[in-house]
Order: C-alpha cells, then structure tokens, then sequence
C-alpha cells in the first residue's frame, strides 16, 4: 500500500505531542482569564487549571497521541517552571525558613514511612504497593514512586495503581486547602510551610500555597524541595535494603537535578545582575509553565483507576495523608510556640 510522503514528516513534527501542549496552553490561559473573577479570585489560576484539567479529562478525554505532550507539560513544563521560579524569590523568606524547617522534612519522611508501612501490613495491601504509596505520600508523589520502583522490582500496575492514588489524593487535598485558607484566616508563611510537609505532589503544592501569595509560596516551595532532596538517601536505604534481599542495585540514584537549577537562579537573582525587567517576564514566563503544567496534571487524572486500585489501599493512602496532615500541623505549632520561626 502506498503511503503519503507527509508521513514521515508527520512523524518528525509529532503533531500530537504539539496538540497536547497546545491543550495544557489553552486551559492554563482560560484559568488565567477565571482568576480574574471576583468568585474565582481566591482559587487561584493554578487550581483553576487542574480543576479544568479534570473537568475536560471527564467530558472529552484526551486521544492517545496527545498524551506525549500532556506529559511533556506535566513533567517537564513543571521542572522548568520551578527553575525560573527562582528568580523570584526573595532572600528574605529563604533566611526565614532557617534549618528547623529540613529537620521538619525529615521527621515528616521518616514518621510518614514509620506509620504507613505497618500500617499496610495490617491492612493486608501488597507490599509492594504499600512502599510506593508510602515513599509517594512522604516525599514527592509519582517521583518518589517512580525513583523506588526500580529498587524493588515492582509490576508495572503496582506503580501505575500507587500513582493513581497519590494523584486523586493530592488534588483532593489542594482543591481543600485552597478553599480552607481563606476561611480559617491562616498566617501565609506558616500555611506555606504546612503545605510544603503535607502534599505529595510538587505541583500540589505550588498551586495549594499559590492562594497564600508570594510569602506563602516561597516559602512552601524550599519546605517542599527539603523533602524531594531527601529523596536520594531514602532511595540509598531502599537500594541496600533490597540488594541485601538478593535484588540487583541500580547503577545510579535519582537525583533531582532541576532543584540545582532553582537555587542558580535564586542565587543570580540575589545578585542584582539580571535587570528587573528580565526577572519579571522570566517570572512571568514560570508562572505560566507552572499553570500549564497543573493542567497537565488534572488531565493526567484517571478517576476510574480509584476502583482499581482497591479499598484497602485507597484507605491506606487516605490514612497516610491524613497522617501526615497531623504531623504537619504538630510541627508547624510546636515550631510557633518553642520560637523558631
């Protein structure tokens, strides 16, 4: 049969994968314009867009060959988003933040592990997906997950069903703290902080503190970051664990190397050689990723993938959240009382 000699164009351009984007691009703009209402102001355009995200996953799906580019706003949009968010933080929240704030990270990784992973095993969930839900709710949601996987030679659907439900969780639990802010008149820096120990997601927790302003999410986004560089030696504690149970060691540890990025900026916008004018349209520029990416995030929602991943282990993942909500909010008012921030 012959073919037309647009194919292999077509499959050069990927046209697809420039559909996909162009489908995050235009959600994040309708949730820029829907932010500006007075009813939808206190959402935020970055919940705004998850939210119509979800909402067009729901009502039309994504076809298949648009996936591609749905990740490529999910994932790498995110990461570069991140990175330019550096240029606009202000030193000031960076040396407010202080070290309790890492001590916090930690004693939420390791307190978060220390409940879910027994707590699994009463609950009669497969080990395997037990650890991925765990690490995913500790640290950093599907990177965690997808970082750990190796180690413990996992299914695939173990990975794909633990994913789901850190995603469903986490959206819920931003949708929540978005509206709950407003409502319970939190100081914005320390309702940064909790967000930045609680949810899983980065993105979560971008578009959570967004409702908080510039204080709020500086400052949620260094807790955050706190818990993703823990990831390395969580992964090295896997890896020695596992290795010694006769699985093989990776070759490599996942490193999250955008997080280089983000305080190269940080570090070249505090020395003033960038011009304002640049900073703000880079600003700019990352704000615009960051809501292109939380769009990509909504379509990436599979609802239907709740079913599958079963009662025992949607109940775990609710319980770890619900305990890491706890903790959070422990070490954010042990924190206020003993001083430290």
């Amino acid at each position: 049969m012959e073919t037309s000699p647009l194919t292999g164009w077509y499959k050069i351009i990927n046209i697809g994968l420039y559909k996909g984007v162009a489908l995050t691009l235009l959600l994040a703009y309708i949730a820029y314009y829907l932010a500006t209402m007075p009813l939808l102001s206190s959402v935020g355009a970055m919940v705004l867009s998850i939210l119509m995200g979800v909402c067009w996953k729901v009502a039309l799906d994504v076809p298949p060959h648009w996936q591609e580019g749905v990740q490529l706003s999910s994932k790498g949009l995110l990461r570069f988003g991140i990175i330019l968010l550096g240029f606009r933080l202000d030193p000031d929240h960076i040396l407010s933040v202080g070290s309790s704030v890492f001590i916090m990270d930690l004693v939420i990784i390791v307190g978060t592990l220390s409940i879910m992973i027994p707590l699994g095993r009463r609950l009669s969930v497969e080990r395997d997906l037990t650890l991925l839900l765990s690490v995913g709710t500790a640290i950093c949601g599907a990177a965690a997950i997808a970082a750990i996987a190796p180690l413990i030679r996992v299914k695939n659907e173990s990975v794909a069903l633990s994913v789901a439900c850190i995603a469903i969780l986490g959206t819920l639990g931003t949708v929540v703290y978005t509206v709950l802010f407003p409502l319970l008149n939190l100081n914005a820096y320390y309702f940064g902080v909790f967000a930045g120990l609680t949810l899983q997601e980065v993105a979560h927790v971008i578009a959570a503190s967004a409702v908080g302003g510039t204080q709020s999410s500086d400052v949620a986004i260094i807790t955050k970051l706190g818990r993703v560089l823990l990831l390395i030696p969580v992964a090295m504690v896997f890896s020695k664990r596992y290795s010694a149970e006769g699985k093989k060691q990776p070759h490599s540890m996942p490193i999250p190397w955008f997080i280089l990025g983000f305080a190269g900026c940080s570090v070249l916008n505090m020395t003033g050689i960038v011009p304002d004018i640049i900073v703000e349209r880079l600003t700019l520029l990352g704000s615009l990723a960051l809501c292109m990416a939380m769009a990509g995030l909504g379509l990436s929602v599979e609802l239907k993938n709740a079913a599958r991943v079963g009662g025992k282990a949607l109940l775990l993942g609710l319980l770890g959240f619900a305990a890491i909500i706890v903790m959070g909010a422990s070490l954010v008012i042990l924190s206020y009382f003993s001083g430290n921030f």
